[in-house]
């Protein structure tokens, strides 16, 4: 160990030098006189130590040699203990390399199991700081111990403390001040100028001398405060802002796990004690005087399940801010417009058996939508269906069960589509049909039961439809019939429909040409040979 290294070197100095001394000293005695008593130099019996015991080899560990660990040096305080005017800044160090320093501020003795330090200590009030400091292989330090005393401006009221801060609240709440300095008077107000003290340490005429929790009464309330009291400066006048808002209403089951095959009834909650919760599910707002009331551990009345519901609701409570949700829950029955652009898109629809409202397949470049196999619960379409300008669709499988749609069916643009199969249920169109520029489509029988089309028929611009006899059961069209530029396709088909039609009763304008298909037609109306 470093201290019983440094006692050998000390020892073995002394030696040499009370050696050389004697020696010399017997020298001068034989000079000087011969008659003198000779000086007797001791025989050298090694290295000694302080003690004057041998120590033997200089080199010997004190762990070995039973010399005591050597002891870690005291921490010491930086600035010392003493009064500080706002806040101390205390740095503490030991001179023994890696030595592990703990201290305490509470007036407790500090040991191996207090806290570690390890950067300045700040002090902001007064506080005994004690620190020891450990080192493996090494004693433990004494406690070093020191009183640092931190004044408070002389004659300055400590400021008012908020309990709770600012924030918004969904619960009745009220505000707790507090001031540190013991016998303050606080005085507050929802104004800067209530919030005053005299010289005398009381509250201004107009201002409110705190006396208990302030509740907020008020949908938004900022709270001034100041600490007064006599013979001192007041503190600083404070604020803070509340806000009292109804919690959010919610919903369970919330609609992403709500399964339509399962239907459950939906309860709102809300966690604002006495709000009332009233809510729609016709898609409009629901506000605080419109909408049933939703009462507390209640249900909906009805389960969701048969069609897509928009269910929103309100949570009120006077001088609350209003709390609002909103949610879709899935139904069987879809609400709403659906643009479909790709095959992950059609699958959300697969639990459709119908749809209230539209339903658009645009082709993409890249997309990969073969055929419409999600499709196979829907049954009819309100609106619109339009299947447009794609060149993957080969097939509508999916749409075996679609017997109706309300609007106008549209077929067009489409590159790889042969025929209509999976069209075979389909009975009405309550809008136009319009089936035109499928550049590969042959033949039109899977439209057989089609015996409606409420609005124009229109069958054109075809490369190689040849068939069209797929429309011989419909017996009502509304609007014009247009069957045109049509390359192989024989004329006397489209003719031989409207003369049928005709003779159905139909009246409507027609409009019949260029279809060059070769082929033989049966006698006609008049009307039905003229060329518009």
């Amino acid at each position: 160990m470093i201290r019983h290294q440094t006692i050998l070197k000390n020892s073995l100095f002394v030696g040499l030098w009370s050696a050389a001394a004697l020696t010399a000293a017997a020298w001068m005695a034989g000079c000087g006189d011969e008659s003198s008593t000779p000086v007797i130099i001791p025989t050298d019996s090694g290295p000694q130590n302080d003690s004057g015991v041998d120590s033997g080899d200089a080199g010997t560990d004190a762990s070995d040699s039973g010399v005591p660990a050597e002891t870690v040096a005291t921490p010491v305080f930086a600035p010392p203990p003493g009064t500080f005017d706002a806040t101390a800044t205390v740095a503490i160090t030991t001179t023994t390399p890696g030595a592990m320093i703990h201290y305490t501020l509470d007036g407790t003795t500090p040991n191996a199991s207090s806290p570690i330090y390890t950067s300045p200590l700040t002090v902001v009030k007064t506080a005994t700081l004690k620190a020891m400091a450990t080192a493996e292989g090494f004693q433990d330090s004494d406690v070093h111990s020191g009183e640092y005393i931190i004044k408070v401006t002389p004659g300055t009221v400590e400021d008012v403390h908020f309990e709770p801060k600012s924030g918004r609240f969904y619960n009745d709440t009220a505000v707790t001040l507090t001031s540190g300095t013991e016998g303050a008077t606080i005085c507050y107000g929802s104004e800067p100028s209530q919030a005053t003290c005299t010289e005398a340490g009381t509250c201004w005429p107009g201002s409110n001398t705190y006396t208990a929790p302030i509740p907020l009464t008020e949908t938004q309330t900022s709270i001034y405060a100041v600490a007064c009291k006599a013979g001192m400066t007041a503190s600083n006048r404070l604020h803070e802002n509340y806000i009292l808002a109804a919690d959010n209403p919610t919903f369970d089951p919330p609609a992403d796990r709500y399964d339509p095959e399962h239907p459950v009834a939906v309860t709102i909650s809300t966690r604002t004690k006495g709000g009332v919760i009233r809510y729609t599910t016709d898609g409009s707002e629901a506000t605080c005087d419109k909408g049933p009331t939703f009462l507390e551990r209640g249900t909906l009345p009805t389960p969701f399940g048969e069609r897509d519901t928009v269910l929103k609701a309100i949570v009120c409570k006077e001088h609350y801010l209003s709390g609002r949700s909103a949610a879709e829950y899935p139904g069987k029955t879809c609400v709403g417009y659906f643009s479909i652009h790709s095959y992950e898109e059609l699958q959300q629809l697969s639990r459709c058996e119908a749809i209230d409202g539209h339903l658009y397949y645009h082709g993409a470049d890249g997309d990969n939508v073969t055929d419409l196999s999600p499709l196979s619960k829907l049954t009819r379409i309100s609106g619109y269906l339009t299947l447009s300008s794609s060149n993957t669709l080969k097939s509508l499988r999916g749409l075996e069960h679609l017997t109706s749609v309300g609007g106008n069916l549209t077929l067009q643009i489409q590159l790889a589509l042969t025929d209509l199969h999976g069209l075979e249920h389909l009975t009405s169109v309550g809008g136009n049909l319009t089936i035109g520029y499928n550049s590969k489509l042959q033949q039109l029988g899977a439209l057989s039961a089609l015996t409606t089309i409420g609005g124009d028929l229109q069958i054109n611009g075809h490369e190689t439809l040849t068939d069209i006899t797929g429309l011989s059961k419909v017996s009502k069209l509304g609007g014009k019939f247009t069957v045109t530029s049509n390359k192989i396709l024989p004329e006397c088909q489209p003719k031989n429909l409207l003369k049928k039609l005709q003779d159905g009763g139909y009246t409507g304008t027609f409009d019949v040409h260029d279809n060059h298909g070769t082929g033989t037609c049966d006698s006609m109306p008049a009307a039905a040979r003229k060329t518009p």
